[in-house]
């Protein structure tokens, strides 16, 4: 299905005008898409590079979808034991305005959240969850 999305968004005539709607479904979501998928997959590298590419092509007013894929890279970097770049998406993603909440953002922030407890040896780690109060401080 996502090499057909692909070659149907290849086939799309650009000079056309489409509703500001249908936007949301472009090449940088094609993207987004792929990696969310290649990170279910246990293909962080490969997930990390579809991501990237989808944060650089999209447009900014897709605040929700740019948030999950942050979340996503920010997962797949932790994947990978980068804990500072882990650190630097999730921050990212938690300053993108809060009326984009959802409660799949939500949850998604939270497992990542999480998942950086055990390291919160790490300066870095422990400078944002505490800066973004994820875990209670002693």
């Amino acid at each position: 299905l996502r090499d057909q999305a692909e070659d149907d968004l290849g086939r799309v005539d650009v000079s056309e005008p489409v509703p500001d709607w249908l936007t949301v479904f472009d090449v940088a979501a094609l993207h987004g898409h792929r990696g969310s998928c290649l990170l279910d997959l246990g293909r962080s590298a490969d997930a990390v590079e579809e991501l990237v590419t989808q944060e650089d092509i999209a447009p900014l007013c897709f605040a929700r979808n740019r948030t999950l894929w942050l979340l996503d890279r920010a997962r797949a970097h932790l994947d990978l034991h980068d804990l500072r770049a882990t650190c630097q998406l999730l921050d990212q993603a938690l300053s993108v305005p809060r009326v984009t909440s959802s409660p799949r953002v939500t949850a998604r922030l939270m497992t990542c959240a999480s998942a950086l407890s055990p390291h919160q040896g790490d300066p870095h780690v422990a400078s944002l969850l505490e800066r973004h109060h994820l875990v209670r401080v002693a």
